[in-house]
């Protein structure tokens, strides 16, 4: 998907402007302003031209070089910043690893740890001091996900030791020592984290979180008390807080203390959302009931579930046939003419949200990188149509002073806008080319997941249907 979109937005640099150059040194920076402006805004096309008329400018300075790639990486043009470094452009060293820095960071960000690493270890000799601290943590988390633990806690134990505040390299120092089969170290770096002091919401949400593993750990161990602990230290507008009470609620349980169970369980059980922490609970809940001997009430509860499960079962095959006669891309497509960059909240707003089921998509990190890719060829395709008509609209003009007066500058301009037009109109076709495939990516992605939810569900429901038969049996027995 990404050599596809790439492909494209390397024909909009190369194509060649009909601008006049005039003072480059100090267009420059104006330049640079408006390419990162229209790129924030996503108008990913117009941000591409504008850094072709940069580039025609032929300014080859290493400031220009640093500015270029940054803006590459903006855009999203990762091969050519490969390109840019790979071919020596970079005099100083210092920025030729900062941009390398940049780039894997790049690279994390779309989920591929591997080619991270590989970048960094690229970086040689001297590293600009603001670099410093935030690459040794890139590499560190990018070392979690490959799995090489030892590494990550090396590095996160140094940077822990110059900066105990960052509650982002305590979470990810005790996941990299719980791994490595440091669990006494993890566990404890856990509880240090999980009793900061602090404001940010950030770092409250990391010290929620940290107390929230700590009490599934300590479930886990069959320590239901010490996890009890834990779970009481989370806030209760937390955003880890569903996942809090189904631990707490089952901390409970195996203390032998159903009846207190049933009150957290009960909590989610009338939550509106529908999550997976939401769905055990309602399995749960009537469990607790029947093990307190209230067989009718956990048979009625039982069967409020699985009425649930089957609406939901409803709509979930209703959205896996919208993304399968592409309904789905068609609707996303639609909305990100209007909407700006990476606006999930509004997405999620649209009364559809339902019907499409893209509360659950978009929780998945790679559905939503297909989806950002798709909104940046949708905005690509808006701009690109509009800069058509502003060169039809010139057309016209020329034509009409050439019916007044027949000037040869009228003609060379009209035949410099005819060229433009042709390559706009052959970018066009690959773009085309590049959304289909795209439309189709994030389809066969959707469909996947939803089936995969689908599939869970229905296996609660048949669970479901058995606890009702026997909860109805026992209750049937205590009547008589």
């Amino acid at each position: 998907m990404h050599i596809l979109i790439a492909t494209f937005c390397g024909a909009i640099l190369g194509m060649t402007t009909t601008l006049e150059a005039a003072s480059p040194e100090k267009l420059k920076p104006l330049l640079q302003a408006e390419i990162l402006f229209e790129a924030q805004r996503g108008h990913a096309f117009d941000a591409l031209l504008k850094l072709n008329r940069n580039l025609s400018h032929g300014a080859s300075s290493h400031n220009n070089n640093i500015n270029k790639d940054e803006l590459l990486l903006t855009l999203g043009l990762s091969l050519q910043v490969e390109k840019n470094i790979k071919a020596g452009l970079y005099n100083n060293p210092q920025q030729r690893n900062h941009n390398l820095y940049l780039l894997a960071k790049f690279y994390y960000e779309k989920q591929q740890p591997v080619k991270t690493l590989q970048l960094l270890e690229m970086i040689q000799g001297d590293i600009k001091q603001q670099d410093k601290r935030p690459l040794q943590h890139l590499t560190a988390v990018a070392s979690i996900r490959v799995g090489k633990y030892s590494t990550a806690t090396n590095i996160l134990e140094k940077l822990a030791k110059n900066n105990n505040t960052d509650a982002y390299v305590q979470y990810n120092l005790a996941l990299a020592q719980l791994q490595s089969n440091n669990e006494k170290k993890g566990l404890s770096t856990l509880v240090a984290l999980g009793q900061i002091n602090s404001n940010d919401e950030e770092q409250l949400a990391l010290k929620d979180l940290a107390n929230l593993k700590l009490g599934n750990h300590y479930l886990e161990q069959t320590q239901p008390a010490q996890a009890k602990v834990y779970f009481n230290r989370v806030r209760m507008d937390s955003p880890f807080i569903e996942q809090t009470l189904l631990g707490s609620g089952w901390a409970d349980f195996s203390l032998a203390k159903p009846e207190r169970a049933v009150v957290p369980w009960t909590l989610l059980h009338n939550s509106k959302k529908l999550s997976d922490s939401v769905i055990e609970a309602n399995m749960a809940l009537p469990y607790a009931y029947a093990k307190l001997g209230a067989h009718g009430k956990a048979a009625n509860l039982y069967g409020q579930t699985i009425k649930t499960l089957e609406a939901e079962l409803l709509r979930l095959n209703s959205a896996i046939k919208l993304a399968q006669n592409g309904e789905l891309q068609q609707y996303l497509i639609s909305a990100f003419k209007t909407q700006p960059k990476n606006t999930y909240t509004q997405l999620l707003a649209d009364k559809q949200k339902q019907q499409l089921y893209l509360h659950t998509l978009l929780t998945d990190v790679q559905f939503r990188l297909l989806v950002d890719s798709l909104h940046t060829l949708v905005l690509s395709k808006n701009r690109l149509r509009q800069q058509q008509n502003k060169i039809d609209t010139l057309n016209r003009l020329i034509t009409s002073k050439q019916t007044q007066v027949a000037t040869s500058q009228a003609g060379k301009q009209k035949k410099q806008l005819t060229t433009l037009s042709t390559k706009l109109n052959q970018l066009n076709e690959k773009l085309k080319h590049v959304l289909t495939e795209a439309g189709k990516q994030l389809s066969l992605l959707a469909e996947n997941k939803l089936q995969q939810q689908h599939k869970k569900l229905e296996n609660y429901r048949i669970n479901a249907l058995f606890a009702l038969a026997e909860s109805y049996d026992l209750a049937t027995r205590q009547q008589q």
